[in-house]
């Protein structure tokens, strides 16, 4: 008989939320890498150079890495539905990352643009575009950052933690397989 495990609506939602997050990457990646690959001179213009060859494959090797990050948050937002102790451990680490990219991205346009702003010959009225740029780009970073914060909080708290871990009988053994369908644990 598989264990029984607690639910909580709360981690639920957490893993569908990086599911989606994780979701939202692999497509990303996946329509960069598309139009590194099948449109090499994609700026065809009269006016306009195609993109260096050295700095296409280049480009295409980065997203080839984060499309292979993406896939990993994916293994790992599903393993978090499962309730797996590794994938808890590990989205800690994707949230902690989360939190201090986020903090750095939102500090950085807010210093940026306020720097970009001034140096404007209309310094006492930076104009719409600017306004609107740094209100959506700290929104853009700020809800990494606010889940990141969630999921840090969620994933520490004693009531979450032990649920995670596997029952005493069922993980005394490796070839055990309680609560994987008959499947192998590691």
């Amino acid at each position: 008989m598989l264990p029984r495990r607690e639910s909580l609506p709360s981690v639920t939602a957490a893993g569908v939320v990086a599911v989606l997050f994780a979701s939202v990457g692999i497509l990303g990646c996946g329509l960069v890498m598309v139009s590194l690959l099948a449109l090499p001179h994609l700026p065809s213009g009269q006016s306009a150079r195609p993109m260096p060859e050295a700095t296409r494959v280049l480009a295409a090797a980065m997203y080839c890495f984060f499309l292979a990050v993406c896939v990993g948050e994916l293994v790992v937002a599903i393993n978090v539905l499962r309730r797996r102790n590794w994938a808890r451990i590990a989205i800690l680490v994707w949230a902690g990352l989360m939190v201090v990219i986020s903090a750095f991205g939102v500090a950085a346009i807010w210093l940026i643009s306020g720097i970009v702003s001034q140096a404007t010959p209309q310094a006492a009225n930076p104009g719409a575009t600017i306004t609107f740029l740094r209100v959506f780009l700290v929104i853009f970073y700020g809800i990494p950052l606010s889940v990141g914060i969630w999921w840090l909080i969620l994933f520490t708290r004693p009531r979450v933690a032990p649920l995670s871990v596997l029952p005493t009988s069922c993980s005394s053994s490796v070839f055990s397989n309680c609560g994987a369908g008959g499947l192998i644990h590691f």
